[in-house]
């Protein structure tokens, strides 16, 4: 799964023609709903590959069957997507993973077929492509829970996942969801409370706690005419602020985009995989061809070349690499945010890993200086600085 910021106006575009250009590139354009299906996916892959696996224990015909529909069942429903991606890379001539895993599993599976039927004389494996198919899957859902539970975590660091406001409407005190705030609204403001959006004060003045916007370590006071930041925590006080910006707009929101931009990017090392990919696609699919002519020239053992040229399709397919390098990428920027450092590109992990630079006031020290020792270079000085302190 991942996500795309479109930003349309909706008298020239609709949501179906964006749909539908997105589909167009090889995409799935899911709801709200499709983290749900894509679980229930998963769970339908790792249950049958579990079962064709005890199946192998039974070596009768009914036991083959039932491994090829299971198999099959894998390669129709938890493949679509890898097939829909190898598509689209042919379309575009270009290589990806989606590309090796589709010839990689789809070869494992009729080899098996074929090996069933008698065809070839060897042992059909239908559990290499069903779980071949699984794993790769169960990285890439494990990648986008991540991300999601960042994402949710940020956003519930802010307070602003289920935050209601206090607007000032017609002279009455009315409470309102963030969607419902906006320009020039009259917000309360109280002790304890999270400043929702961007504004300024009208009347009365607040202490806030601006540590996780700007890392200011020591609450801010806040009078009137005096902007204050989206995040920030109102530490004491009472005021009224007038809004400034609406929650779309407002800093607090623009920080969990960043997140979402940040989570979306490929490190060097991937993109460079990215790059190199569609050669190292071809150079695969010419090898597990020669490695197929050689064993069947020198030996005349079809089932012996076939099997020798598939497994060189099957462990090609990046699965260690295509899902480990995001996966690890995503679970150390999660971290991160955790502990209170945003990271706004994740290829700094890559070139700097051991170097962090930070402020000194408020990270580092308290901006509370003390008096450790002095030296006096003229007899008269201290009763100088007495008469200056008194003056």
């Amino acid at each position: 799964l991942g996500r795309v910021v479109v930003e349309f106006n909706e008298e020239l575009l609709g949501i179906e023609q964006i749909k539908s250009v997105i589909e167009s590139l090889g995409y799935r354009v899911e709801g709200v709903t499709g983290r749900s299906r894509s679980l229930e996916l998963l769970l339908f892959c790792w249950l049958s590959s579990l079962l064709i696996m005890a199946l192998m224990l039974w070596h009768s015909p009914p036991s083959l069957y039932l491994q090829a529909f299971l198999s099959a069942g894998v390669q129709a429903l938890g493949g679509y997507s890898f097939y829909r991606g190898a598509i689209s890379s042919l379309k575009a001539r270009v290589g990806n993973m989606d590309l090796l895993v589709a010839l990689g599993s789809t070869s494992a599976l009729f080899y098996s077929l074929l090996a069933m039927m008698g065809t070839l004389h060897g042992e059909p494996f239908f559990e290499t492509s069903a779980f071949l198919i699984t794993f790769v899957k169960t990285g890439k859902f494990l990648e986008e829970w991540v991300r999601a539970r960042a994402l949710k975590s940020l956003r519930e660091l802010f307070g602003i996942q289920t935050m209601k406001v206090k607007v000032m409407r017609k002279d009455r005190e009315e409470e309102r969801s963030l969607q419902e705030v906006f320009v020039g609204d009259t917000l309360i403001l109280r002790t304890g409370e999270m400043v929702p959006v961007d504004c300024r004060v009208l009347e009365g003045s607040l202490e806030v706690d601006e540590s996780l916007i700007t890392g200011e370590s020591v609450p801010v006071l806040k009078r009137q005419d005096e902007k204050l930041i989206s995040g920030s925590l109102v530490v004491s006080g009472y005021a009224k602020a007038r809004v400034e910006r609406t929650f779309a707009s407002s800093y607090t929101n623009l920080l969990v985009r960043m997140v979402e931009e940040t989570l979306s990017k490929k490190p060097r090392i991937q993109r460079l995989a990215d790059r190199f990919s569609h050669y190292f696609v071809q150079f695969v699919v010419v090898l597990a061809v020669v490695v197929f002519l050689l064993w069947f020239l020198k030996t005349g053992d079809l089932q012996r070349a076939v099997s020798f040229s598939l497994a060189v399709l099957v462990v090609s397919c990046p699965c260690a690499f295509g899902i480990a390098v995001p996966l690890a990428l995503t679970v150390g920027l999660f971290r991160a945010y955790r502990q209170g450092v945003l990271i706004k590109d994740p290829s700094a992990l890559e070139k700097h890993p051991d170097l962090v630079v930070m402020d000194k006031t408020g990270t580092l020290t308290e901006g509370k200086p003390r008096l450790l020792n002095f030296r006096l270079y003229r007899e008269d000085a201290l009763s100088l600085a007495c008469g200056l302190a008194q003056a």
